[in-house]
C-alpha cells in the first residue's frame, strides 16, 4: 500500500470497516510511514473532539417507534443484498 491508497481509505481504518487483507496492509504501511501515521492520529483526534462537543439529537419517541416498527417489517437479507 502507498500513502495515496492509505488516505483514500483512512475513513474505513478508522471506522474498522476495510476487509481482513486491507487493513493488514494499512497496519503494514503505517509501520513504516510517519505522514500516514499523523493523519491517522489526526483523524481519530478529530473525531473525538466531535463526538465529544456534538450532542446527537434523539428522535420524538413516536418517529422512533415508527421507525422500529418499519425495520422490523424489513426482510434483512434483502437488504444486505441491496447495500452490497
Amino acid at each position: 500500500m502507498i500513502c495515496q491508497e492509505f488516505r483514500a481509505c483512512l475513513d474505513a481504518y478508522v471506522d474498522r470497516e476495510l476487509e481482513a487483507q486491507r487493513t493488514l496492509d494499512a497496519d503494514a504501511h503505517l509501520a513504516f510511514c510517519m505522514p500516514c501515521q499523523w493523519a491517522l492520529d489526526k483523524e481519530r483526534k478529530f473525531r473525538h473532539v466531535l463526538r465529544s462537543r456534538v450532542k446527537p439529537d434523539t428522535a420524538p419517541a413516536a418517529l422512533r417507534a415508527r421507525v422500529h416498527v418499519a425495520l422490523s417489517r424489513v426482510d434483512r437479507a434483502e437488504l444486505r443484498q441491496r447495500l452490497v
